[in-house]
């Protein structure tokens, strides 16, 4: 029993055939027939990335079938070969992340000094599942205008793919979020994976770990629905993302994005409620590299890309905040209606309105009554606490003139207040072919953003704004690290360690 049991553990760890699903790599499978639709058996099968020189080979079994499983993706070439058959060959194949082509071969009676060449179709048409994903890469991915350098604003270009409640497309960290819904689905309940390591930080399963650089991503797929069992974590959709890896040839790139506020107009709250004030500054400067290429030829390679985001931008904000006169108890400039049926629903006090909390008062309100000594509207020094003034010396004074209605009662100030962001990213990606059958990939990224500290003094009456707030800095690291070893086994096992 507990050799049985010793056995199957062994097995169960050392094989899987085609669990491949969240590793961010495919599979291509086929049938080998002669010019009658007859399967032919023992013919040699072989897979070739156009990119990197790796190649797969094996022989059809019995029924003429085969299977390549755990393909990194990427550009392939197919050649099939057998004895009295002239050579088959199909190029250019490109097999997105979570992939399952079908790839059949029709051999014709001939020599092996001939050789029947193929280009695959620019659409490859998937046969072995029933999903519904959309894919995005290439160019969509490096020519698209984007507001921010963020992958998440492409998510939307799939169908199916809706902007939730507090989606932020030009952000990343906490400040961003990833909050989409696909096909309906809730927004927390979408599972991200970058080379097929979990992205979701599931303390609020709304918010990402990295956002890989633009020109570092190969591609990404949207899983929306009828996806496998094993995407067990995923409710909503399944968005798996794969960066680039190094290849036979250097390539790299180097950027460097800007905005500011030359153009832009003055905020219209600000000009309203603060008019003297200048507008809103923006200072945006996206700028990085990335460089790839061989170590060793056909062997090894390396990806390496990094980006720095700075960003200064103002954010106005609007208040009603206490004026001069009401930080030492006089509300006069707040009770400006005669009577109630000339009062307004601004906020603003009938006069005779500021009502006296202490019940021993007959009359209920600060007058000049014999009853409340004093002046009409206005609190008595004595009654004042000693920290109520020290508390409301902490708002910001009204940016409006005195003589605007609004001054004593409404919104009377407004300020465009900075919000400083720093974000960069560092990102290696490794790629070895330890031998034909075994190879080995190195990923670890680690994305540092701060926050702050912002220039946010006080905010204004009612409700949660009614304390003052203490500037704040704050930051995020996320860090990905990913080591993946696969292994073949024969002609239709393989072993993916991760």
């Amino acid at each position: 029993m507990g050799l049985a049991l010793v056995t199957g553990l062994v097995v169960a760890l050392s094989f899987s055939a085609t669990v491949f699903a969240q590793a961010g790599v495919g599979s291509a499978r086929g049938t080998v027939t002669d010019a009658q639709g007859g399967t032919i058996a023992q013919a040699q099968v072989t897979i070739t990335n156009v990119e990197t020189g790796y190649s797969r080979t094996e022989n059809t079994d019995a029924n003429g079938n085969y299977g390549f499983q755990s393909l990194p993706i990427g550009r392939y070439n197919l050649s099939v070969t057998k004895e009295g058959f002239s050579n088959f060959q199909e190029k250019d194949i490109v097999l997105h992340v979570h992939d399952s082509l079908t790839l059949d071969a029709q051999l014709k009676v001939g020599t092996r000094t001939e050789t029947v060449e193929v280009t695959a179709s620019t659409t490859q048409v998937e046969l072995a599942n029933g999903e519904l994903s959309g894919t995005v890469g290439g160019a969509q991915i490096t020519e698209l205008p984007l507001n921010g350098r963020s992958f998440a604003q492409l998510l939307l270009a799939v169908p199916g793919v809706e902007v939730d409640n507090g989606f932020s497309y030009d952000k990343k960290g906490l400040n961003g979020g990833a909050d989409i819904s696909v096909s309906g689905g809730a927004s927390n309940a979408n599972l991200f994976l970058v080379d097929g390591a979990n992205n979701v930080d599931i303390g609020s399963n709304r918010t990402i770990l990295i956002y890989p650089s633009l020109d570092s991503i190969q591609e990404f797929k949207i899983e929306r629905n009828s996806y496998g069992a094993q995407f067990g974590g995923a409710g909503g959709g399944v968005i798996s993302l794969v960066t680039k890896s190094g290849t036979n040839d250097f390539h790299g790139s180097a950027y460097y994005f800007g905005r500011n506020d030359v153009l832009d107009a003055k905020d219209p709250v600000l000009n309203a409620f603060n008019p003297t004030s200048k507008k809103n500054t923006i200072r945006r400067n996206d700028f990085g590299f990335s460089i790839g290429g061989p170590i060793k030829k056909d062997k090894i390679f390396f990806f390496v890309s990094e980006e720095w985001n700075r960003l200064i931008a103002e954010k106005v904000q609007s208040a009603h905040v206490p004026t001069p006169l009401q930080r030492t108890g006089d509300f006069s400039d707040a009770a400006l209606y005669p009577s109630a049926a000339s009062a307004n629903t601004s906020g603003c006090l009938l006069k005779g309105g500021l009502v006296d909390p202490d019940p021993t008062n007959p009359g209920g309100a600060f007058t000049a009554s014999p009853s409340t000594p004093g002046v009409i509207d206005v609190i008595p020094a004595g009654r004042l606490s000693v920290a109520g003034p020290t508390i409301l010396n902490t708002y910001f004074l009204p940016t409006l003139p005195a003589g605007d209605p609004n001054y004593g009662c409404g919104t009377n100030w407004a300020k465009s207040l900075k919000q400083p962001t720093f974000y960069r990213e560092d990102s290696f990606k490794g790629d070895i072919n330890l031998t034909k059958t075994t190879t080995l990939m190195l990923k670890y990224t680690n994305d540092s953003w701060s926050f702050g500290p912002s220039a946010v003094g006080n905010t204004g009456w009612g409700a949660d704004a009614g304390a003052s707030q203490i500037q704040e800095s704050w930051s995020q690291p996320g860090r990905i690290a990913v080591a993946r070893l696969s292994k073949v086994f024969g002609a239709s096992a393989v072993n993916d360690f991760q």
